[in-house]
């Protein structure tokens, strides 16, 4: 009888083990499980840095594709565990422990607690927003830079676009010892194509991502150094391509290089002058008489958008290769976001290439970099070095 009572009090106990475990699935890297009314995947994304995947209504989180995110050669081992409500995923970087029930989540490095928040995410209207902790007077690093930010490395917020002067990525490195990485459901915001949907801001204890969708993901990476930051954030992305030597050098860039002659002229200058000079930049003189500020929005049967200005290149190929012999210096021509020529934008507007009723083109849409792509690979062929991406 004793040993009856025994082995039913062991059955009891294990009932109640189970019953207040956590449930969760294992995926390829790592688990998927439920946090309050939305689901959650905590994976190994590279070897110093967990993927969060989040996802509200009936969509089931997994990694998003990235062009930020580079193809992982090699995952790192990872161990899950659960206990009570909590479930945390190891790796010999760090782990990831979230409660289920509370929506608290910690992020640990290899020596311990780096970041602790009392929220992992909740979903505004149609945004996402998601919570890491940082320390009292914590600084963040890295998020670009632009002629607002001149004279400073930190930063309390970033909105992520491209303009004229200005580049901003939805990514920081704080002191409080983690990076992260954030990546939205769509390439563009709605209002703008130059805006990212992932924009930060610090709060007193936080730095909140806010999505726009029902799924993101956070990249975390531990790491107590900005220098280790760094390097995980490599890991991640894949290393940038270096430049090549002479763009670290001088360049001599003008709109109003009026001639062959004017050009050879002032080459000459700087050379027998002993200035430095090692690449030379042209506005649309190079390719164009007249620039196109003034066409109306189904340009001109006349513009030439994928020609040379003979005035300034009636010899192009020859041209080029002599400055590039006879003065060593590259050249580099300067490109609008759009088209002039009638034609053209007839042929991109039945496609649906442009933007809104104007001549801008939507690089965003694949078609059109292939078409794009296609239409100036001529001139690098005939010794054109690199592009000014311009307006």
């Amino acid at each position: 009888a004793i040993a009856m009572q025994m082995v039913w009090a062991l059955c009891l106990v294990l009932h109640a083990a189970l019953a207040g475990a956590v449930s969760y699935t294992p995926t390829e890297h790592g688990v998927l499980f439920a946090v309050q009314g939305y689901q959650v995947e905590v994976a190994v994304a590279s070897l110093s840095a967990f993927r969060v995947s989040i996802a509200f209504g009936q969509l089931t989180p997994a990694q998003w594709p990235s062009r930020m995110v580079a193809p992982q050669p090699v995952y790192p081992a990872f161990l899950i565990s659960a206990q009570a409500t909590n479930i945390t995923l190891s790796a010999g970087f760090g782990a990831i422990t979230v409660d289920t029930q509370s929506g608290k989540w910690e992020i640990r490095d290899a020596e311990g607690v780096v970041s602790s928040s009392s929220t992992l995410a909740v979903q505004a209207g149609s945004a996402i927003l998601v919570s890491i902790g940082k320390a009292a007077g914590a600084q963040q690093y890295g998020a670009g830079g632009g002629l607002d930010q001149v004279g400073t490395l930190t930063f309390n917020s970033s909105t992520p676009q491209v303009q004229n002067r200005k580049f901003m990525v939805p990514y920081f490195w704080s002191t409080t010892g983690v990076g992260a990485l954030g990546v939205a459901s769509a390439d563009t915001t709605a209002a703008a194509l130059n805006y990212y949907p992932a924009t930060w801001a610090e709060t007193p204890t936080a730095i909140v991502f806010n999505f726009t969708g029902q799924r993101a993901d956070v990249y975390i990476m531990p790491a107590r150094t900005m220098a280790a930051g760094t390097a995980a954030y490599y890991n991640l992305t894949g290393r940038p391509p270096v430049l090549p030597r002479y763009a670290f050098g001088f360049m001599a860039s003008r709109w109003g290089w009026w001639d062959k002659a004017y050009i050879r002229e002032t080459l000459e200058h700087f050379r027998n002058g002993s200035f430095p000079l090692d690449a030379f930049i042209c506005d649309f003189e190079w390719y164009t008489p007249n620039p196109d500020y003034l066409l109306p929005n189904n340009g001109s049967p006349t513009f030439q958008d994928f020609t040379y200005d003979p005035l300034v290149y009636p010899d192009p190929v020859e041209q080029l290769h002599e400055y590039h012999d006879d003065f060593h210096v590259r050249f580099g021509g300067i490109r609008k976001p759009r088209l002039g020529n009638t034609e053209l934008l007839n042929m991109a507007r039945s496609r649906g290439w442009l933007i809104g009723a104007g001549r801008n083109l939507n690089y965003s849409i694949d078609a059109v970099r292939e078409w794009y792509g296609a239409n100036i690979a001529h001139f690098l062929a005939e010794g054109v070095d690199f592009w000014w991406n311009d307006e």
